[in-house]
């Protein structure tokens, strides 16, 4: 049944990845889909209860496996065009300094130098 949910939230996540013209989501769209901006969003929403602050871990974990099941997905079935070329590029850029992208930004980096 859980697998059913993932393919089915996969299969989601690639069609809404194209418009109904079939054009590239825009640069907002992307920056909204990256994995610090999730983490970002993730963290702040939990940090509101203790119950939050308790299942936040496993929602960390979870939402990484499902960024790497997408991005392998998505790779395979399309290249998108480089985010600077998109129109809107300079209201994405907005997004990269909020605070919830720059608190999965740490908690990456974080992740990645763990054992230093």
């Amino acid at each position: 049944m859980d697998i059913e949910n993932n393919m089915s939230s996969i299969k989601k996540y690639i069609d809404d990845m194209f418009t109904q013209n079939n054009q590239h989501i825009n640069a907002i769209q992307r920056v909204q889909n990256h994995l610090s901006y999730k983490l970002g969003r993730l963290m702040i929403k939990n940090s509101k209860s203790i119950f939050g602050w308790i299942k936040m871990p496993f929602s960390i974990i979870a939402t990484i496996r499902e960024y790497k099941i997408l991005t392998k997905l998505t790779n395979r079935i399309t290249k998108l065009p480089k985010i600077e070329t998109l129109p809107d590029y300079n209201e994405a850029l907005k997004y990269k300094n909020l605070m919830g992208y720059k608190l999965g930004e740490a908690l990456l980096k974080g992740l990645e130098t763990w054992y230093k």
